[in-house]
């Protein structure tokens, strides 16, 4: 999601210490709800974040491996895939 930030908001993330990774993260790993007026509220629980460092150790070892990876398309369709090395 990359939603449009107000002025406002910008000024408070600013303030606050709220970085655009920040955002990044909350956006990525956190769960939505309603708040008051029809508004969203993000967040990611500290219940989760066990899951979510997890995952993200799981992406890093999957980031070794990838890296010799190559795939060849035409026209928007994979035809094949290996392995460089």
């Amino acid at each position: 999601m990359d939603p449009q930030i107000s002025n406002h908001a910008k000024v408070r993330f600013r303030q606050r210490g709220i970085t655009d990774r920040t955002l990044s993260y909350i956006f990525k790993y956190g769960k939505v709800s309603r708040a008051a007026h029809g508004a969203n509220k993000y967040e990611i629980f500290r219940k989760d974040i066990g899951r979510i460092v997890g995952n993200l150790k799981r992406d890093i070892q999957l980031l070794d491996k990838v890296s010799s990876v190559i795939l060849i398309e035409k026209d928007g369709v994979i035809l094949t895939g290996y392995h460089s090395d």
